[in-house]
């Protein structure tokens, strides 16, 4: 596998724990101050409602009215309010399925709607017990939308981290390509040196060639020399400088064939 694919499959395994573990704790914060901004909601809006049944004249009927307008804004999974004599007045949402979020998602970070509570009242006497819970599918909106606004910014630092990584890797690599070369030109009997690279790794691989290089060149130039040296001492007498008697009869036959074709 090069260099390139290692990389891209680094990058991508470090930002996909990044992002994983972002989420998390993203995802448990955001969860926190939604469910902390749903109780004030509920505390406020107990408190709101209570206050206009209290004024309103509170027999039953007015106040299934006003809890019936109040519940059908779609804000509230229950609107409960409970006379003194027993006598409750209710309106609840039955089917609880959130599609503003993944199931998964759900599953995972479940919002939590504390209800508020609220006395009703006629003047001093207390009449019932008002309590409200407001609907979580907007924290799961909100708590979606999140979660991917998280993955679009990491996909999109991904994305930057791989072509700059890639950039940077070509620069460091490059004293990794003329090593290459300077290997093959070893092979053809070419010896180069390459500078020495800032990178501490490759300095070394870079002036281990070059010693490498300058070694083998000086080995070769010695084995030349001792090849000539074998040459001239093979056909020569050391004594005398004359040439032996193979060589000399080499020389011999071929003035006699040049004789020959001159003649014909």
């Amino acid at each position: 596998m090069s260099l390139y694919k290692q990389l891209w499959l680094s990058i991508a395994l470090m930002m996909s724990v990044a992002f994983i573990g972002s989420l998390i704790v993203s995802s448990i914060s955001t969860k926190r101050y939604l469910e902390e901004q749903l109780f004030r909601k509920n505390i406020d809006n107990v408190s709101s409602l209570a206050l206009s049944l209290s004024k309103s004249d509170p027999d039953p009927l007015t106040s299934e009215l006003i809890i019936n307008s109040q519940f059908d804004t779609g804000h509230y999974e229950f609107i409960k309010l409970e006379f003194t004599d027993g006598q409750v007045i209710e309106a609840r949402v039955g089917n609880q399925i959130y599609n503003e979020a993944p199931r998964w998602l759900v599953q995972l970070f479940p919002l939590e709607s504390k209800p508020g509570f609220a006395q009703v009242s006629n003047g001093w006497m207390q009449i019932g017990k008002l309590s409200l819970s407001s609907h979580v599918r907007f924290g799961y909106k909100q708590l979606w939308d999140n979660c991917k606004r998280l993955f679009y910014y990491f996909i999109v630092l991904a994305a930057l981290s791989a072509a700059i990584g890639t950039l940077i890797l070509g620069i460091i690599i490059r004293p990794l390509d003329k090593t290459v070369e300077q290997a093959m030109a070893i092979g053809e009997r070419r010896f180069i040196t390459t500078n020495e690279p800032r990178t501490k790794e490759f300095k070394q691989v870079v002036r281990s060639m070059n010693k490498l290089s300058a070694h083998v060149k000086k080995m070769l130039d010695e084995e030349s020399a001792k090849l000539d040296k074998w040459r001239k001492d093979s056909q020569k007498d050391g004594t005398t400088g004359l040439l032996n008697r193979d060589p000399t009869l080499g020389q011999l036959r071929s003035l006699l064939e040049r004789d020959d074709d001159s003649s014909n």
